[in-house]
Order: structure tokens, then C-alpha cells, then sequence
């Protein structure tokens, strides 16, 4: 609760928003990583399946190859959101 008064006497309402139209800003291009790549390892994985072929651990590792390729290309974003969060010195 402590923090909450903190934030709130330091930097009012809009401390509590701090880092979030960087987060809006970081959502857009990871789920067009996530469409695009799921396809791309999708297809090269599992070259001769087809959409009806496909068992759920071909969907799950295709799935993590996706998450991780689209967080590591975001990353930089999330490293700019942390700091905009935390960052009280500089509003």
C-alpha cells in the first residue's frame, strides 16, 4: 500500500500509467511476428503436412519457435517499457 502513496505523491495519476503506450506500441508488431512466423515454421518443419495433418506437438513447437522469434525481435521494446516504468527521475 506504501507504494501506491509513493507513486501517487511522486508523480500523481499518471504514474501508475508510466511504460503503457510503450506496451500498445510493443503489442502490434509481436502479434504480426506471431502470425507471420508461426506460418514460416510451420512450413519449414513440416514441409509435406498439411493443415489437417497437423498433430498438437507440431502446433506446440512450431508455437514456441514463434514465441521465442517474436519476443527476441520485441525485446529492444520491452527493454524501453521497463525503463519508462521504473525511471522516477526524469518524468
Amino acid at each position: 500500500m506504501k507504494s501506491f502513496q509513493f507513486m501517487w505523491q511522486k508523480e500523481g495519476m499518471l504514474g501508475f500509467f508510466k511504460g503503457n503506450g510503450i506496451t500498445i506500441l510493443k503489442i502490434a508488431p509481436f502479434s504480426a511476428f506471431e502470425f507471420y512466423f508461426y506460418e514460416v515454421f510451420k512450413s519449414a518443419l513440416f514441409p509435406k503436412k498439411e493443415k489437417k495433418d497437423f498433430t498438437y506437438m507440431d502446433r506446440i513447437i512450431s508455437g514456441g519457435f514463434t514465441g521465442v522469434t517474436a519476443s527476441t525481435l520485441t525485446y529492444p521494446l520491452d527493454l524501453i517499457k521497463t525503463y519508462l516504468t521504473i525511471n522516477i527521475e526524469n518524468n
